[in-house]
C-alpha cells in the first residue's frame, strides 16, 4: 500500500525580499535593531494540510452505534476517491470502487478485487481492524464507506452497485445480501431492525449457550451478543471478563448440536458441541471431552 507523501514548503528571504510563491504558506518579515545589518532568513510556518474525517463504523447492526473518527490528511481537492484511498491506507482493507457524484448522490460501484467482494486473501490484518468473520468485515466496509462519504461530501444518499451499475450482491451477508442499484444504502442497523433481529433460538437455548461459554472458559463471566445468521447458523460473539473472545455458530441440522469456533492467536480451531444432560465437546480428530477434561 503506497503511503501518500506530505510536502512541506519552506520560504527563506533576506530582510528586504519576499520570495515568489510564499504568500500562500506564510509571510517573511524583516526585524532587528537599527544599524544591525541584514537579519538571518526566517522559515515561514507552512499552512496545515487539509484534513478529512474517516468514520470507522463497527456498529454491525446494533442499535447502539460504535463509530471511531480518524483524521486523514490529503492534498488538493477532496474527492470520493481520496476518501476511499484513506480508508484503504488506514484499515489495510481494499476499498476499491469506481465512484460517481450527481445531484447530491454518490454511487459506489464496488470492484471485484475489493476486499468486500474478493475477501481477505492471505494478508496480515491490522490489529485495530482485525475481523474474525466475513460478515462483520463486510458490514464494517459497507457502513464505513457510506458514513465517510456522506459526512465529508455532504451527500444526501449513497448507492451501492457492482459490475458497472448492477445490483450489489455480497454472498452470505445477513439479513440482507443484495442491494438494489436504485435504492439508497440504509446501514446495517436499519437492515437488522427490518428483519426483526430474530435468531431462531429460544430463550432456553440462548441461556444454554451462555452457560456453555462460561463452562468452556473455566467459569468466566462474560457477555454473549447476537451477530446475525451466517450460512444457516445463528452466530454469537462471546467476550469474557478477562478479554477472552470467541465466535459461536448454532445450528439444528444434527439434532441439538452446534458448531463452536474459537480463535486463538489468529488460528481457528473448530469443535462440534452436543447439548444434552451434559455438554460434550468433540474436536476435529473425533476425540470427545467434557469442559473439565478439555481444560485439563
Amino acid at each position: 500500500m503506497k503511503m501518500k507523501p506530505t510536502t512541506l514548503v519552506f520560504c527563506a528571504a533576506a530582510s528586504v525580499l519576499l520570495l515568489a510563491g510564499c504568500g500562500a504558506t506564510g509571510t517573511v518579515g524583516a526585524s532587528g535593531e537599527s544599524g544591525a545589518g541584514t537579519t538571518p532568513a526566517t522559515a515561514a510556518t507552512p499552512a496545515p494540510a487539509p484534513t478529512a474525517t474517516l468514520y470507522m463504523d463497527f456498529t454491525n447492526g446494533s442499535e447502539t452505534e460504535t463509530v471511531n473518527q480518524v483524521p486523514y490528511e490529503y492534498e488538493g481537492t477532496l474527492t470520493p476517491e481520496i476518501l476511499l484511498q484513506g480508508l484503504s491506507e488506514t484499515t489495510g482493507l481494499d476499498f476499491f470502487a469506481t465512484v460517481t457524484q450527481a445531484d447530491g448522490k454518490v454511487t459506489v460501484d464496488w470492484q471485484n478485487d475489493s476486499t468486500l467482494l474478493y475477501g481477505l486473501d492471505e494478508r496480515e490484518q491490522k490489529q485495530e481492524y482485525y475481523f474474525y468473520d466475513a460478515q462483520t468485515l463486510d458490514w464494517f466496509m459497507l457502513d464505513t464507506a457510506s458514513r465517510t462519504l456522506r459526512e465529508n461530501l455532504g451527500a444526501e444518499a449513497v448507492y451501492y452497485t457492482m459490475d458497472n451499475g448492477g445490483a450489489l450482491t455480497v454472498p452470505d451477508l445477513w439479513p440482507v445480501s443484495t442491494f438494489a442499484a436504485d435504492t439508497p444504502y440504509e446501514g446495517s442497523t436499519a437492515y437488522y431492525a427490518a428483519s426483526g433481529g430474530g435468531d431462531g433460538l429460544t430463550t432456553a437455548q440462548r441461556q444454554q449457550a451462555e452457560d456453555f461459554c462460561n463452562a468452556f472458559f473455566g467459569g468466566l463471566d462474560g457477555d454473549l451478543s447476537f451477530n446475525g445468521n451466517v450460512g444457516g447458523f445463528a452466530q454469537y460473539f462471546f467476550t469474557g471478563a478477562d478479554g477472552t473472545q470467541a465466535a459461536l455458530q448454532f445450528g439444528h441440522q444434527e439434532g441439538d448440536s452446534m458448531y463452536f469456533i474459537t480463535v486463538v492467536d489468529n488460528k481457528v480451531t473448530e469443535y462440534v458441541v452436543a447439548f444434552g444432560d451434559t455438554i460434550t465437546i468433540k474436536d476435529s480428530t473425533g476425540k470427545t471431552y467434557t469442559p473439565d477434561t478439555w481444560r485439563g
